[in-house]
């Protein structure tokens, strides 16, 4: 059930479909996760990067057309730099 605590998992991908939309949320739902996925389109990579973090986005898949883009706005992860 989707609440107030429910946490948004997405993608940015140049050609979002359904399949893997309701793949995560059939398992999300399955494990008792309290997540929804859904998939967007974006021009505009920086901004939607800008964007994940602004709004605290538990996770954000990227397409491969978008993810040499997305990497010159992105940081490693503390754990990733160890």
């Amino acid at each position: 059930m989707i609440n107030r605590d429910t946490q948004l998992c997405m993608s940015l991908a140049s050609r979002p479909g359904n399949f893997g939309t309701r793949f995560h949320n059939y398992l999300y739902e399955k494990l008792g996760l309290n997540y929804i996925y859904k998939a967007f389109t974006t021009q505009d990579i920086a901004a939607a990067v800008q964007g994940v973090r602004a709004l605290g986005i538990r996770g954000c898949a990227i397409s491969m057309r978008s993810k040499r883009a997305a990497c010159r706005f992105s940081t490693l992860s503390t754990l990733l730099q160890r």
